[in-house]
């Protein structure tokens, strides 16, 4: 399979944006495209966020990653966060969410960031797989919290 990686640009929206529901379809969630297209639109336009596009040799989208710079009080200094890693069905097991974690990583360091960041959840053991065999570790010193507003 010939496979393209790159930073999205704003005529990747429709990919994109077809990507992002299929990502969030698949975390039981509302299959919303107009919501879904303004906010990837948003972030197109704001460049809040970097997004990583997997698209084969006809231009069809086959996953994505979305990482968004954070800063750390501590460290007084700005870190990545991986938000987002999507591979379509039909795209998995041929090492796509590997290549893509790889080109987070070295975007992340072209840009000089000193650390990605990233959750998942706890019963998810094949991702965690993936980013272990990348060098990411487990946080076992802080834990997280939400308050959800309601």
């Amino acid at each position: 399979m010939d496979i393209h990686i790159g930073i999205a640009q704003p005529q990747h929206l429709s990919e994109l944006a077809r990507l992002f529901n299929e990502y969030r379809l698949f975390y039981q969630l509302n299959d919303d495209m107009p919501a879904v297209v303004t906010f990837i639109e948003q972030r197109l336009v704001r460049q809040d966020s970097v997004l990583i596009l997997a698209t084969d040799s006809a231009g069809q989208g086959l996953g994505f990653v979305q990482m968004y710079p954070q800063l750390s009080s501590l460290d007084m200094d700005e870190f990545m966060v991986i938000n987002d890693l999507y591979v379509t069905q039909h795209a998995r097991c041929v090492g796509l969410g590997r290549r893509l974690m790889e080109q987070a990583i070295a975007i992340a360091k072209q840009r000089g960031y000193q650390r990605l960041s990233l959750e998942t959840e706890s019963v998810n053991t094949k991702a965690q797989s993936l980013y272990e065999s990348l060098g990411f570790r487990r946080d076992s010193h802080y834990y997280q919290y939400q308050l959800l507003m309601e």
